[in-house]
């Protein structure tokens, strides 16, 4: 059932939702971090290569990103696991069942 506040985690889909972040970061640090081969485009070289090097720490400084947003969506999905076990803790009935 829904909750009225509209918030709701499923086991599980904050931790799927790092994991598909972080493969993103990996999937983009292999070509991001090797250098750019040399282009032979005739006069056009200098600026094909220039653009392929910015593209290049572009796609570095977007799999850093990416790597920092899986952490902290983790550091969110403990921080959620702790408080959730903090209020159920606390709704158990005490040592006199009440």
């Amino acid at each position: 059932m829904p909750r009225q506040d509209g918030f709701a985690e499923e086991r599980g889909a904050l931790e799927e939702i790092a994991n598909d972040l972080a493969h993103g970061a990996d999937d983009l640090q292999g070509p991001a971090s090797s250098s750019p081969a040399a282009v032979d485009a005739g006069r056009s070289t200098g600026l094909v290569s220039t653009f392929l090097a910015k593209a290049n720490h572009m796609g570095a400084g977007l799999a850093a990103g990416l790597d920092m947003a899986a952490r902290d969506v983790r550091q969110s999905a403990r921080t959620y696991d702790e408080s959730d076990a903090d209020v159920a803790a606390d709704l158990r009935p005490g040592p006199t069942g009440h």
